[in-house]
């Protein structure tokens, strides 16, 4: 863009009031947050309700195998009665809201399996009421493979303890050491037979 030039202004990926985008954060100790986030494009308030859901959130993540339990709902027991079923919400021009945060946990827990390593592409669809809306702009997760543990180094094992038996007493004299047998224990008899007298 040349100097002075005025940028563009930005506009909706669609015609809509709201843009729905994914994204996903990734935390020191390797769990996901997958966010459900809205984007007002409107130069005015905007006010819609989503739905207020129990267990859960109003959200519904996709991308992750199988019939993945995003919230965590099973373990989180019976909701309470008489829960109103939508909530309200104001948006701002051109704010940027959440909707909902769902956890990853790669390891497994105990609503989900571990997941294989590899790249997840996330997005999620919402019942927003009062507000045109484009598609949920996607995000991905990737998942390492666990870290390979270096094998264990142990030392070699000692040599056996070896108790020489006390030698007699023996007639030959020796210039040099005496032998001694495989298990290093001294023999009646010379090392170097030329000094053997």
């Amino acid at each position: 863009m040349p100097p002075g030039a005025i940028a563009p202004r930005p506009q909706p990926p669609g015609d809509c009031e709201i843009e729905l985008i994914t994204a996903t954060e990734q935390h020191s100790d390797g769990h996901w947050e997958l966010i459900a986030r809205a984007k007002s494009w409107a130069a005015t308030p905007i006010d819609v309700s989503l739905p207020a859901t129990c267990p859960g959130g109003a959200a519904r993540f996709e991308g992750l195998p199988g019939s993945y339990d995003y919230y965590g709902a099973c373990a989180m027991g019976a909701c309470p009665p008489g829960q109103p079923e939508r909530r309200s919400l104001r948006i701002e021009p051109h704010a940027v809201v959440e909707l909902a945060r769902a956890r990853v946990d790669p390891g497994g827990g105990s609503c989900n399996k571990a997941l294989a390593p590899g790249r997840y592409t996330v997005h999620f669809t919402v019942e927003l009421r009062g507000a045109t809306t484009c598609s949920a702009r996607s995000d991905f997760i990737d998942i390492a493979p666990p870290a390979m543990k270096a094998p264990s180094k142990t030392p070699p094992p000692a040599p056996p303890q070896v108790q020489c038996l006390p030698m007699p007493t023996c007639g030959i004299s020796c210039d040099g050491p005496p032998r001694r047998d495989k298990n290093g224990c001294p023999q009646c008899s010379c090392a170097d037979e030329r000094f053997t007298r």
